[in-house]
């Protein structure tokens, strides 16, 4: 059964954000290498910064997912009484499968910080 790790996902996501680092910086060094002459126009500049905004978006909903999907395969005790309804689940529930639950039968999405808590506590995975 393939399972998922919060430490992997971790290590994972921290080079991910390290990669997006090293692009910003090269193409800083290629802005500051090229004053005087035509370097990279400001439009240009401006849209990687977006790109590495959007890179860094998509590599942490990655990482949340990941993180959900561990922590329900560990211990879906808390997801067997969604709804109201006691589910016949496993012990231990494969990558898949987590990821089913988690995502509907769609994609894992949220907006912000709110949307993200909202998403874990629709799940009984929060209580606050």
């Amino acid at each position: 059964m393939k399972k998922k790790s919060i430490n992997k996902a971790t290590v994972n996501f921290q080079k991910q954000v390290a990669e997006t680092d090293d692009f910003l910086s090269s193409i800083r060094a290629h802005d500051k290498a090229a004053m005087g002459t035509k370097g990279l126009r400001a439009s240009d500049i401006h849209r990687c910064y977006e790109q590495a905004i959007l890179d860094l978006y998509r590599s942490f909903e990655g990482y949340m997912l990941a993180c959900l999907i561990a922590c329900l395969n560990h211990d879906p005790s808390e997801f067997r009484t969604k709804g109201g309804r006691e589910w016949q689940l496993p012990k231990h529930i494969n990558q898949s499968v987590c990821e089913l639950l988690i995502c509907k039968g769609g994609y894992f999405d949220f907006s912000g910080r709110s949307g993200l808590l909202s998403e874990i506590k629709g799940m009984g995975l929060l209580h606050v």
